[in-house]
């Protein structure tokens, strides 16, 4: 199997008198917070949405106080929700194809929706030869526009919008699940006019269009999984086998690393240099995805710190036990791949 180094950085001159901390990053797959319960072909993306009014929910204040409301054209939000969500959900392969309803199924008013019958959608799935809608039923937008005096005698102005959707995802007459998504983003800017600071954020309108897209985009990915890239910190002490560990990790020869640090574990009297072998070698496992043993052996670190005195070993007890944490995390997730 051909090796990859694994680039590792000394970022602390000194975690004590005898040890230092590495550090590098590895990518974590995470299950997508929302599972499908089947595979699907192609996928309808159903507008259902009865639109906000203009004059409804963009509210201005100033100094705390209500300064009336704005009206804002949102005619085009809908569609832009709607291509972003289909965009994403074929970028993650949760569909082979996706297709976009764009003109309203949603004959009622905006205080009256209507949800689409099972006899609509039966007919939507077959005239557009899909085997599942993924329905947006409902879009609601309220946002605040306020500028205040600061406490510095300059002008703080934002603006925070509030973004909600409703979808149901369907199937067949059978399989029907609703979901909730809502969201918040803030701008805000200082100056020292009010005229200037309000100048200074995004227009309006733009900002709540701008946000549909995001929407869309961040609901799709809640079907599919996520990587994230995170932090990994290890430990080297003037003990030889502890540096001679070093070499055969860095080339991925997990077992043969975890090897020569149970060594050090075996042969060392220095309570600070088993723990953090145990340490080290709970990280080996968790590259190996052995989930179970990376978490008995940061126990076991946590467990040895716990008899070495100073603030030092303190801290890393709490590091290593958050990191335990991660773990425990991973090896739940991992059987739902």
């Amino acid at each position: 199997m051909k090796k990859y180094l694994i680039y590792i950085a000394l970022v602390l001159c000194s975690v004590s008198l005898s040890a230092q901390q590495r550090h590098f990053t590895i990518d974590i797959l995470h299950p997508a917070e929302q599972r499908l319960s089947c595979t699907m072909t192609n996928v309808l993306l159903v507008n259902n949405i009865a639109l906000q009014p203009d004059n409804l929910g963009h509210v201005n204040k100033m100094n705390d106080i209500l300064q009336g409301s704005s009206e804002i054209d949102l005619s085009e939000a809908p569609l832009l929700l709607l291509f972003s969500t289909a965009q994403t959900w074929e970028e993650e392969g949760l569909a082979s194809s996706t297709a976009i309803l764009e003109k309203s199924q949603n004959d009622g008013s905006y205080l009256n929706r209507n949800r689409l019958t099972e006899a609509q959608k039966d007919s939507l799935r077959l005239l557009y030869d899909v085997d599942a809608l993924l329905i947006c039923d409902r879009m609601v937008v309220y946002d605040i526009k306020e500028v205040y005096l600061t406490t510095d005698y300059d002008y703080l102005a934002y603006l925070e919008v509030y973004f909600t959707t409703q979808w149901t995802l369907s199937t067949d007459s059978n399989y029907n699940k609703s979901y909730l998504y809502t969201d918040t983003l803030y701008w805000e800017s200082r100056a020292s006019t009010s005229a200037a600071a309000l100048q200074a954020l995004p227009d309006r309108q733009e900002a709540i269009l701008d946000m549909a897209v995001y929407e869309g985009e961040l609901f799709a990915k809640l079907f599919a999984p996520q990587w994230e890239t995170v932090d990994r910190y290890m430990y080297t002490t003037s003990d030889s086998l502890m540096m001679a560990g070093w070499t055969p990790f860095q080339y991925q020869q997990f077992e043969e690393a975890i090897r020569i640090w149970e060594d050090a574990i075996k042969n060392s009297k220095d309570k600070e240099t088993v723990a953090y072998a145990a340490a080290n070698i709970a990280v080996a496992y968790e590259m190996m995805s052995d989930f179970t043993n990376a978490i008995s052996y940061a126990d076991k670190a946590v467990n040895l710190l716990q008899k070495v005195r100073g603030a030092e070993a303190a801290q890393q007890r709490v590091n290593i036990n958050f990191y335990k944490r991660q773990l425990q995390k991973r090896l739940a997730e991992s059987s739902q791949f």
